[in-house]
C-alpha cells in the first residue's frame, strides 16, 4: 500500500462544527482546517460511540472541560461523544450526549458542551448560525444554574425553536446544554451537578446506552489527522461519499415552563472573549 493510500485512509472525515459541512484538510501552505463557508475552523470529528474507551480519548485530547452530569438524572444515559480539534491542538470543544426520559413525558435528548470561544461547537449542535450564544443573550436574570466544584455558575436561554439552550461561561469557556424537545429544560428547574471528567481521581461507573442521533454520525471516530504528503492531501479534497448526518430536530413544543428574556436574542459574536 502506497503512503498516499495509507495517509488518505488513516485521515478521518471531518466537518465543520458550526454547518457540518466537509472540512477541508491542512496543506503545503497553511496548516489550519478550513470551511468553505466559516474559513479557518477546528474540525469536528464523526461521533464516537458511548463506550468507556471513547471517553477515554475524548478526556485524553481534550484541552477544556468534558462535562458530564453527576449524578446522572434518573434514568439516564450517556449516549455518546465528539470533540473539535485535531491532533495538532487538541480539542477545543467537547460535546458529551445523554439520553433519557422527559420530566414531563416521553423520551429527551441532552448534549452539553465546552468550547473555547469562537468554535462554534454549541451553536452548530444547537442548529444556530453562531458561532457564540449573541449580543444581549445574558441581559436578564438567569434561567437555570449549573453547579460545578461547589460553585453556582448561571447559564441563560438561548431562543431556538423545538428545544431547550442553555448557554453560560465557566472558567472562561463556554458551556451549552441543548435539550430536545423543548419541555426537556425542566431538568434544569434545579441546579444541575456537573463534574469534569478531566479531573484526576475520580471513578465513575458510567452508564452507557444507543449512540445518540444528535451527534453527527460518520463511520470511525478517530481525532482528525493531517495530511503528511501530496497526495493524501489531494485525495481529501476530493467529495466524500457521504456525509455526516444532519441534526434531527423535533418539531417546535409549547412555550416550556420556564421564563425567557423579554427581548429575545439576536444571535452573533458576544459574551466570553468578546472585544
Amino acid at each position: 500500500m502506497g503512503m498516499g493510500r495509507y495517509f488518505a485512509i488513516v485521515v478521518m472525515r471531518a466537518v465543520c462544527p458550526r454547518c457540518q459541512r466537509p472540512a477541508h484538510a491542512p496543506t503545503a501552505w497553511s496548516s489550519a482546517w478550513r470551511c468553505e463557508v466559516h474559513g479557518e475552523i477546528y474540525p469536528l470529528a464523526p461521533a464516537r460511540l458511548p463506550t468507556m474507551d471513547g471517553l477515554r480519548v475524548l478526556v485524553r485530547q481534550a484541552k477544556v472541560p468534558v462535562w458530564l452530569p453527576w449524578p446522572l438524572p434518573s434514568g439516564w444515559l450517556v449516549s455518546g461523544f465528539t470533540g473539535a480539534g485535531d491532533e495538532r491542538t487538541g480539542t477545543m470543544g467537547s460535546a458529551v450526549s445523554l439520553s433519557g426520559p422527559n420530566p414531563l413525558g416521553g423520551p429527551a435528548d441532552m448534549l452539553i458542551i465546552a468550547e473555547e470561544p469562537g468554535v462554534g461547537l454549541g451553536a452548530g449542535l444547537a442548529g444556530l448560525p453562531g458561532p457564540d450564544p449573541g449580543d444581549g443573550f445574558a441581559d436578564c436574570q438567569p434561567n437555570a444554574t449549573v453547579k460545578v466544584a461547589n460553585h453556582d455558575a448561571p447559564l441563560w436561554l438561548v431562543e431556538s425553536d423545538g428545544k431547550a439552550v442553555f448557554a453560560g461561561e465557566v472558567a472562561a469557556t463556554w458551556v451549552w446544554l441543548v435539550l430536545w424537545p423543548d419541555t426537556a429544560g425542566t431538568l434544569l428547574i434545579e441546579p444541575l451537578p456537573l463534574r469534569d471528567l478531566r479531573d484526576l481521581d475520580q471513578d465513575f461507573d458510567v452508564p452507557f446506552g444507543a449512540l445518540s442521533p444528535r451527534l453527527p454520525l460518520s463511520p470511525g471516530g478517530a481525532t482528525p489527522r493531517t495530511p503528511r504528503c501530496p497526495r493524501a492531501a489531494a485525495r481529501w479534497q476530493k467529495p466524500p461519499s457521504y456525509r455526516a448526518a444532519a441534526l434531527r430536530l423535533n418539531p417546535p413544543g409549547d412555550d416550556p415552563p420556564y421564563p425567557r428574556c423579554a427581548h429575545g436574542s439576536q444571535h452573533g459574536h458576544s459574551g466570553v472573549g468578546s472585544e
